[in-house]
């Protein structure tokens, strides 16, 4: 081979090395930044898990206060009245099985 061919053949292979080298260094950085997104991925997994609980929290409560405001609405005197004989009906089954165990 004459030095012309020999320097050719260098020239390539420092390129090659040289192409090798980055593509090297590329995949290092990839590797390094799937690393830091799989942190920020667990992280706001765990942020999405304490927000659940917490709405769920708040729904609980706001669904104990509507109760609440719905059992201190003002009634009108027709539901009041229902809701007085509901009461005395239970009252006076109440009663009745007061007499049936005394017996």
């Amino acid at each position: 081979m004459n030095n012309d061919a020999i320097n050719i053949q260098a020239e390539q292979l420092s390129k090659i090395t040289a192409k090798t080298k980055e593509v090297i260094a590329y995949c290092q950085q990839l590797q390094q930044e799937v690393a830091e997104l799989s942190k920020t991925n667990e992280t706001l997994q765990q942020t999405i898990k304490l927000l659940k609980i917490e709405n769920n929290t708040l729904e609980e409560q706001f669904n104990a206060k509507q109760l609440a405001q719905t059992l201190h609405e003002p009634t009108s005197d027709e539901k009041m009245l229902d809701m007085k004989k509901k009461i005395n009906e239970l009252v006076t089954e109440i009663d009745k099985c007061v007499v049936l165990l005394k017996k």
